[in-house]
């Protein structure tokens, strides 16, 4: 089976973007809680084994794809990944 496309591109020159960093880091919290390793986890998800790393670490953005695979293997809802995300993504236009 082939991995997931899970992110357009890597984030150049911006690795600490707020929102990549907590979604990052509440994967983690998550993945801790379920006892799954970093690579088991990707290939339960079907992601390239360094991806689930390289999130943790907020350095790529994520498909919405992955997010809904990352969460089944997670047993929560796709919205439980992101909750963090909503305080760093209000926008002024």
């Amino acid at each position: 089976m082939q991995a997931l496309a899970i992110y357009s591109s890597r984030i150049v020159g911006n690795p600490k973007n707020p929102v990549l960093v907590s979604f990052g880091k509440k994967l983690r919290v998550i993945r801790e809680k379920r006892g799954l390793s970093q690579e088991r986890l990707a290939e339960l998800a079907n992601l390239h084994r360094n991806t689930v790393g390289s999130l943790e670490r907020g350095e790529v953005n994520i498909s919405l794809l992955a997010i809904a695979s990352l969460a089944k293997v997670l047993r929560v809802k796709p919205t439980d990944l992101i909750k963090t995300v909503h305080a760093y993504s209000v926008h002024k236009v």
